[in-house]
This record gives structure tokens, sequence and C-alpha cells, in this order.
């Protein structure tokens, strides 16, 4: 939308060398008040398109400029960031009547047409440790998990569907920690289903990323291992 808009602004440039721009005064509309835009149809808006399309497109102008003008005028009201913003729309026609501009000038100050509404940056990929989630072991989410996840669920794009991926330590049966870290995958999903998040957990088994030495389930050696115990949303 925002490449068309440019393309239109620049021919415009050009046809106001032909022609005098003149906006009518915005609360003179006959629709007092503007109407709410279809973004998907604005975002057709083309050169070359004729009247007819124009209308099917963005309905009729709200300003009464006569029938056979050169120019269309709309009166475009926004729904952006819990607000509204107002701006006319100005459609150029050459002498068959087709579109060769699209013009735009906001209502009031400090406003930007056509206005984008601004959306939070989609979390990055978050890594969290399981030791925080989960007890040792165990496929419990453990309080601070919970708070954590919804945490992290505040800033996630609804929209998305999520991908969760439990990883277990290198200790034990590999077969058993494919199952630990598959169950605790689905434990965050649900987590995160209960707050309107979207996702699908896969459990990767055991890995092994540290340089600690032994087999043996020693304190120091579990301790050593727990970058290895996590769970990563993408």
């Amino acid at each position: 939308m925002k490449k068309m808009m440019a393309f239109g602004l620049a021919v415009a440039c050009l046809a106001a060398q032909a022609q005098e721009i003149r906006w009518p005064s915005a609360n003179s509309a006959w629709i007092k008040g503007g109407r709410y835009v279809n973004s998907e149809d604005l975002s057709k808006m083309q050169v070359g398109l004729n009247r007819d399309q124009v209308r099917d497109l963005i309905g009729f102008p709200t300003y009464n400029e006569g029938i056979k003008v050169m120019d269309w005028t709309y009166l475009m009201n926004f729904a952006v960031n819990g607000g509204t913003v107002q701006c006319q729309y100005k459609v150029l026609f050459d002498k068959q009547y087709k579109v060769n501009a699209m013009m735009w000038k906001p209502v009031g100050e400090n406003n930007n047409c056509p206005p984008v509404e601004s959306k939070p940056e989609p979390p990055p990929l978050v890594v969290m440790s399981a030791d925080g989630l989960f007890k040792f072991d165990s496929t419990e989410l453990l309080p601070q998990g919970v708070a954590e996840i919804r945490d992290w669920a505040t800033k996630a794009d609804r929209s998305k569907t999520y991908r969760v991926t439990a990883y277990a330590d290198r200790l034990g049966n590999p077969q058993y920690n494919k199952r630990l870290s598959q169950a605790r995958a689905d434990m965050v999903v649900r987590a995160l289903s209960s707050v309107g998040i979207q996702s699908q957990g896969h459990g990767a088994g055991s890995i092994s990323t540290t340089n600690c030495v032994g087999r043996q389930a020693t304190a120091a050696l579990i301790a050593c291992l727990q970058p290895d115990r996590k769970v990563e949303i993408r």
C-alpha cells in the first residue's frame, strides 16, 4: 500500500502542473464526518482505473463537486492506535475520465496521511530455562514458570502460531528424555493456549552443549548441565 500511495503522489505532482488542485473545506462533505475506509479496497486504487471502478472500490466522493469534474474528493476516517485520523483523499482524472493521480491531505495538525497503525514488534526467539519452569525431572509447571510464560505472552503476536521446543540434558535414557521434553513442550503449549496464544510443541530430547564432565547425576553435574535444560519459543 505504501508503494502504491507513493507512486500516486509522484504522479500527482505532474498532474498538478496541468490543473489547479482545489481542496474543499473538510466540514463541507455531504457525508457528515466522512466515512471509514476498507483499507484493502483502498490499496487497490491505481492509475488507469475508470470512474465505475473507483466507485466500486471506495464509493462515491463525499463532496458535491459536480458531475463532469476532473477530480473527486473524499473525507476518510482511519481507526489508528485507539483513535481516529481523518484525511482528505483526491482522485484526479484525465480527459478519458481515467485515474491519473491520487493525493492526500491531512485534516487537522500532526496527522500523517494515509496513516499507518503502529504494531508492536513480535518478540524474537525466547529461551527459558527449564529449571525455572519445571521441577527437576518433572513436567509440572512451577508457579514462577506460569508467570514467566504469561509475561512473554503479553508481547506475543496473537495472529501467529509459535513453535515451542523443549530440550533435556544428556543425563538419563535418551528415549525417556525424548518423552520428557515432549511432555514439557506440551505443557507450555497448554499454558500459552490458556492466554490466547496458539503454538505447537516439539520435544527435541537431550542435547549436549556444555563442557561438563561426568556421567553420574551428581549435584555438581546437574548444575553444570543447566543450560541444556531449556524451552525455546519462536
